[in-house]
């Protein structure tokens, strides 16, 4: 799903070819949150659209981050009635036939942290979906997440207020991971390959060619060069690099300490 897209998802079956051009003019070089080159056709995350269709979104907190918490409950869908569950399937399903269309029904990649938590939801939509996850550096991903909402909330904001950032960060993140290892195992082995993000950025290739492999994803060698021009287009991107002082590293990992085991990370930063 392209930035556009997300962004306009009422009607970018007819206006895309016109208005992202258009918002290509206004955008800036790269992301607020971090230098990544950003263009109207960069892959976006499609919990924005969700947002933007139906407020059923912990993204629509963006908005409105004095209610933060209300939104926030569609991560993991708990509290939820059934009837805004399946309001919610219905607003996925509109924009996964939307986009299909617009795809030329090729075979959608679609990605969204908050989707970590829905596998139950999206298996019971799509049972035959494939799914990657990849694995982060907890300690990495705390200090992202944070950068992430001190950059981009006072863009989108419309109301004051917001929760205490490290709190949420670390409550969120926990409770996404509990609802991810609870459901998992629902998706069938053929259909499911984790990997580490310090693998993918070290040899994007040599991982990329293992997912096509795991998942049973044709034409790698013709998608190919594709990758190899994103990754040449993309070469100067350095991601962010975090000092990490005691007292937070022991916060985070005894706040997360099942999640660095089952990830297999360890406690000590190298």
């Amino acid at each position: 799903m392209y930035l556009y897209e997300s962004i306009f998802p009422n009607h970018f079956l007819y206006s895309s070819d016109f208005l992202s051009w258009l918002m290509g003019i206004f955008l800036p070089e790269t992301r607020p949150q971090d230098s990544l080159r950003i263009t109207s056709e960069l892959a976006s995350e499609h919990d924005f659209a969700i947002a933007n269709l139906s407020a059923m979104s912990p993204y629509t907190g963006a908005y409105f981050p004095g209610n933060q918490d209300e939104y926030t409950k569609y991560v993991t869908l708990e509290g939820l009635s059934d009837k805004k569950i399946e309001k919610l399937k219905s607003v996925f399903v509109y924009m996964m036939k939307k986009l299909t269309l617009k795809k030329k029904f090729r075979q959608l990649v679609l990605k969204s942290p908050a989707d970590t938590a829905r596998i139950k939801l999206l298996m019971d939509m799509y049972p035959n979906a494939k799914y990657i996850h990849i694995a982060r550096n907890p300690y990495e991903v705390f200090y992202s997440t944070k950068r992430m909402h001190q950059k981009l909330i006072p863009i989108f904001q419309l109301q004051d207020g917001y929760p205490d950032l490290d709190n949420f960060v670390l409550k969120v993140y926990k409770d996404m991971y509990t609802k991810f290892y609870d459901e998992v195992d629902l998706i069938p082995k053929e259909n499911f390959i984790e990997i580490k993000y310090e693998d993918l950025i070290a040899d994007p290739l040599k991982i990329m060619g293992k997912l096509y492999v795991h998942l049973s994803i044709p034409r790698f060698e013709q998608a190919k060069p594709h990758m190899v021009e994103y990754i040449e287009r993309n070469k100067d991107y350095t991601p962010s690099k975090y000092n990490i002082p005691t007292e937070d590293r022991e916060r985070i990992y005894s706040r997360w300490k099942s999640i660095f085991e089952k990830m297999k990370y360890e406690k000590t930063i190298s």
